[in-house]
């Protein structure tokens, strides 16, 4: 008996992070070569040219799916900064979830209850996070969304009313 399109598409459905995580993970070997075999940086602190120190392997998260990321890291004695150029260049951020899981976390987090915006989260992507990384997730735009950065200053309002003001009849 043939499965059914429903059973395929639940059992694809239940594969797939997995499968594109590691496609994700093999066009990263690629686009990055150069990257992931570097010996030499520049320091972003004082501009040194420092030696690569050892190979940092992390686990990454992102909607697509998880993968592996063997990177070098550099640190510089001078000004004592750690880095790993491939996690600059990738925009990749220290917490597991990416940044494209933090924002679909959060924009359901911003309309339902913290328990309820995980659920549906993780039954839409398959992806498990905790309410604790919705309200974390949450919180951290909070802090960063002050009224200074969201509200424009009295300049830009007043443009605004200008540009709205000029295609009106009133």
């Amino acid at each position: 008996k043939l499965p059914t399109v429903s059973e395929i598409s639940e059992r694809f459905n239940e594969t797939k992070h997995t499968f594109f995580g590691q496609c994700f993970e093999g066009l990263l070997e690629s686009l990055a070569a150069d990257f992931l075999r570097q010996e030499y940086a520049s320091c972003a602190g004082c501009g040194r040219l420092v030696r690569r120190k050892r190979i940092d392997k992390r686990k990454v998260s992102t909607i697509p799916g998880d993968f592996s990321l063997a990177r070098p890291y550099f640190h510089c004695r001078d000004c004592g900064r750690g880095f790993h150029t491939l996690d600059e260049q990738l925009e990749i951020v220290q917490e597991l979830h990416q940044l494209d899981i933090q924002e679909k976390i959060a924009k359901l987090a911003a309309d339902l209850p913290y328990e309820r915006a995980v659920h549906h989260f993780t039954s839409l992507t398959g992806i498990e996070v905790s309410s604790h990384f919705g309200h974390e997730t949450l919180n951290a735009i909070g802090e960063e969304a002050t009224m200074e950065v969201v509200i424009p200053d009295g300049e830009e309002i007043s443009r605004r009313i200008k540009e709205l003001s000029e295609g009106s009849l009133r």
